[in-house]
């Protein structure tokens, strides 16, 4: 039997909608999972900031590991964003890493700090998903240090013996590093630290000057 077209229309709008909650479920459980970690973000937690019912969260998500590793990704690409704010519109490439690295200080995304972190540690001893998530975030994070350090090379602007493997790993660790540092002794001296520390290893590392 042929279906009216407004039978079509009705159930395309409830696909929306249902697509527009579980975005919303993942985007509350991201900021609590990033705070609380897996094992401290209740499923009480996520139903109080969503306003769902247990049957309504877990009509969108098979399982709490399903949500917490979509929550990671959510979480990772808001704060990869906005680490990456306003560095398409740099020409130079090491002034372009110099913006990243003070985004990374300024622009931290969501509640909880950075989310690549909290999740490494929390994944690390019996979340094979979440591990998955993190690493993956890892390297695609390294992969974009690396791309920009290439293109600086081919455009001159970067000294073209850095070893840009290296590069990226000097930088997000020196970063991470900081990250906790500053969360064990609730300051943020040590991310401001991190940051000059890199400017000047951009400058006198990196960096490719005229001759």
């Amino acid at each position: 039997m042929k279906r009216p077209d407004g039978f079509f229309r009705q159930r395309k709008a409830s696909m929306s909608k249902g697509e527009l909650t579980r975005q919303r479920i993942i985007a509350e459980a991201a900021a609590i999972f990033n705070q609380r970690g897996y094992e401290g973000c209740s499923l009480q937690a996520i139903m109080a900031a969503t306003g769902l019912e247990k049957g309504g969260i877990y009509r969108h998500f098979e399982s709490k590991e399903e949500l917490a590793a979509e929550a990671f990704d959510y979480a990772w690409t808001t704060t990869i964003e906005k680490r990456s704010s306003g560095l398409a519109a740099i020409p130079n490439q090491a002034d372009r890493l110099r913006q990243h690295i003070a985004n990374f200080a300024t622009r931290t995304g969501l509640p909880g700090g950075c989310p690549l972190l909290n999740t490494a540690v929390d994944s690390d001893d019996g979340n094979p998903v979440l591990r998955i998530r993190v690493r993956k975030a890892l390297h695609n994070w390294q992969t974009m240090l690396r791309d920009l350090l290439v293109e600086g090379i081919a455009a001159g602007t970067i000294c073209e013996d850095v070893n840009v493997s290296a590069a990226a790993n000097h930088i997000i660790g020196t970063l991470e590093g900081a990250i906790l540092i500053g969360r064990i002794e609730r300051s943020d001296e040590a991310i401001r630290q991190a940051v000059t520390h890199l400017e000047n290893y951009i400058e006198t590392h990196l960096r490719a000057h005229a001759s």
